[in-house]
């Protein structure tokens, strides 16, 4: 239920923050252009990091790879917040709660992994 606010939430505030003609905060001698293209590089690797947990976790039952995993999506979650702040203030701010639950996904993901030792070893 949570990550369908999260999905409608990020569509939302990328859409908003590839189309804003606002670019608060260029830094260095970086365009636009280059701004954007590595906004969308990064949420690209965002959404195939998001994708790749549930395949780790759910299809390849490997809760300590998905668990790592996580963190790195955290990672990314958090950089998306703040490229998107950088293009549309309003955005990154709205943005921020994805960020925060995927941190809390990588907390919870780690508890199961933990409560599952032997999960994702040789069968």
């Amino acid at each position: 239920m949570v990550w369908t606010a999260l999905y409608a939430d990020l569509a939302v505030t990328t859409a908003v923050a590839l189309n804003s003609q606002e670019g608060v905060d260029t830094p260095g001698n970086e365009t636009r252009e280059q701004q954007l293209r590595a906004y969308r590089g990064a949420l690209a690797a965002n959404l195939v990091l998001n994708v790749a947990w549930s395949w780790l976790f759910w299809r390849a039952r490997r809760p300590w790879v998905a668990a790592a995993e996580c963190a790195v999506l955290a990672a990314s979650s958090a950089d998306l917040v703040r490229r998107t702040h950088r293009l549309n203030r309003a955005a990154g701010v709205a943005l921020a709660p994805y960020a925060l639950w995927c941190g809390f996904a990588t907390v919870l993901s780690t508890a199961i992994a933990r409560l599952n030792p032997g999960a994702g070893r040789s069968r």
